[in-house]
C-alpha cells in the first residue's frame, strides 16, 4: 500500500519545539514508523454491555498522505480492514448516536493487528464561533480535522471522510459552528481552515464546550515547486505536509497544481516541510522558519524513486531477536525516516535513491552498537537485505 510519512496522531501530535538535527529526528521518530507490512486489521465494535453497535461504519488511515481505507462491520460487531498495514496507523470508528472512537498503532514486524476492540460512548458535542483579527465574524471555515487527545488519543481527518460521505462542519454568516459527533468526556483538538487565512487549531477543548471562541490571522505565505530528484520534472498532484513545531503541533497540506507549484497559509514559526505522492518518496524533512515580516517563503521538495532495506537485530549471546530496536534514516542530510525492530527483531526501510545513511540507536539492557551508522547505495526499485546485526547484552 503506497503511503506518505505515517503520523502519531497524525494533525496533532509530536514535534518538540527544540532545534537541530536531533531535534528533527526526534519529531520524525514520532511521525514515522516503517517496518514490514502486516496483512489486515480487525476486531470487534461493541458497546458498554459487550453488545454490537448498530449503523457502525470503521476506517483505518495508513499515513499522513495516504487515503482512508474504510472495513465491514458484521452484524455482531466483529470487523475487517483489508489491506497491508505498517508503522504509525489509525482506526477508528462511527455509529449513530456516539462519538468518534479509536486507537492508534505502530505496527512493526510480526505485531498483531487483529484482535482490537472499539467501545463507543454516547455523544456530546462542541459548539463556538469563529472572528478574525479584528473581531468579525468569518464565515465558511471548515473543521477539517478532530484528534481525540483523552482519554486516549487518535486522529480523526475530517476532510478524508468527506469522500466517503462524511459533511463537514462550516461556520455560518454569524461565524458559529457546532461539531457533533464528539466522545462524551473527551478532551480534543480541532483544525480550522479558511482559504483566506492561516490554518488554526484549537487544543484541550472538553467535549460539552459551547462557546468556544477561535480566531482566524491572516498568516504567511509557503509556497513552491515540487520536482523528480531526477530529470527535475515537476509533479503535479503531490500532497505537501508542513507540520508545525508549536503545540498543538498540528499539521497543514497543500496539494500541487499542474505545474507542481503549492501555495499555503501558515502562522509564523518553525515548520517540518515534506511531500509524497503515490510510487514516489520524499528526500527527507526540510526545515523551514517562516517570519511575519519576510516576503513568502519558497521551497524546494524533490522526490525520488524508493528501494526498501530490511534487517534484523539479534542477540550477540543468546543468539534471539531484539524488539523495540530504533533505526533512524538519513539522505541528503535531512532526518528522513525511522523504524523499529518488531518481535521477530526484523525491520524494514523504504528509502529514496541514492546514498542513504542508517543510524543505529542504543538499547536499554545493551551495549552501544558496534555499528553506530551503515552508508547504503540504493537504485529505485531495489531491495536490499542487511546481514546480520548484534548486539551485546550489558552484563555479561
Amino acid at each position: 500500500m503506497d503511503r506518505c510519512e505515517s503520523g502519531v496522531m497524525d494533525y496533532y501530535n509530536g514535534m518538540p519545539g527544540a532545534r537541530g538535527f536531533l531535534a528533527i529526528w526526534a519529531a520524525v521518530l514520532s511521525m514515522a514508523w516503517a517496518g514490514q507490512a502486516n496483512a489486515g486489521l480487525g476486531g470487534t465494535i461493541v458497546d458498554g454491555a459487550g453488545a454490537a453497535v448498530a449503523g457502525a461504519r470503521v476506517f483505518a488511515e495508513p499515513g499522513l498522505g495516504a487515503p482512508l481505507v474504510e472495513g465491514t462491520v458484521a452484524a455482531d460487531g466483529s470487523f475487517s480492514i483489508a489491506g497491508e498495514y505498517y508503522g504509525s496507523t489509525g482506526v477508528f470508528m462511527s455509529a449513530p448516536g456516539y462519538g468518534w472512537t479509536g486507537v492508534h498503532l505502530d505496527i512493526a514486524p510480526g505485531d498483531r493487528t487483529s484482535g482490537l476492540k472499539l467501545t463507543p460512548v454516547p455523544a456530546a458535542a462542541v459548539s463556538g464561533q469563529v472572528k478574525d483579527e479584528r473581531g468579525n465574524p468569518v464565515r465558511n471555515v471548515r473543521i477539517t480535522a478532530l484528534a481525540i487527545t483523552e482519554p486516549a488519543k487518535v486522529g480523526i481527518p475530517l476532510f478524508k471522510l468527506e469522500a466517503l460521505g462524511v459533511t463537514l462542519p462550516v461556520s455560518d454568516a454569524e461565524g458559529r459552528f457546532t461539531l457533533a459527533d464528539i466522545p462524551r468526556g473527551a478532551k480534543v483538538a480541532l483544525k480550522f481552515e479558511h482559504p483566506l487565512y492561516a490554518q488554526e487549531a484549537v487544543a484541550n477543548v472538553a467535549a460539552d464546550e459551547a462557546d468556544l471562541q477561535v480566531t482566524l490571522h491572516q498568516g504567511v505565505p509557503l509556497q513552491g515547486l515540487v520536482v523528480l530528484r531526477s530529470g527535475d520534472k515537476p509533479v503535479s498532484g503531490a500532497t505537501v505536509m508542513a507540520r508545525n513545531a508549536q503545540p498543538p503541533h498540528d499539521t497543514a497540506f497543500s496539494k500541487t497544481d499542474g505545474t507542481g507549484v503549492f501555495h499555503v497559509l501558515l502562522k509564523p514559526g518553525v515548520y517540518m516541510v515534506q511531500a509524497c505522492v503515490p510510487g514516489r518518496i520524499g528526500d527527507g524533512w526540510r526545515r523551514v522558519a517562516l517570519r511575519g515580516d519576510a516576503p513568502a517563503e519558497q521551497v524546494r521538495l524533490t522526490l525520488s524513486g524508493k528501494g526498501v532495506i530490511t534487517g534484523v537485530i539479534q542477540n550477540a549471546r543468546s543468539g534471539g531477536p531484539v524488539p523495540g530496536a530504533r533505526v533512524l534514516l538519513e539522505t541528503q542530510g535531512r532526518a528522513a525516516g525511522a523504524t523499529r525492530t518488531g518481535a521477530d527483531g526484523r525491520f524494514r526501510l523504504e528509502v529514496p535513491e541514492g546514498a542513504n545513511t542508517l543510524h543505529f540507536e542504543a538499547v536499554d539492557g545493551f551495549r552501544p552498537p558496534d555499528t553506530k551508522a551503515l552508508t547504503i547505495m540504493m537504485s529505485a526499485g531495489e531491495e536490499r537485505e542487511l546481514p546480520g546485526l548484534w548486539l551485546a547484552p550489558a552484563q555479561e
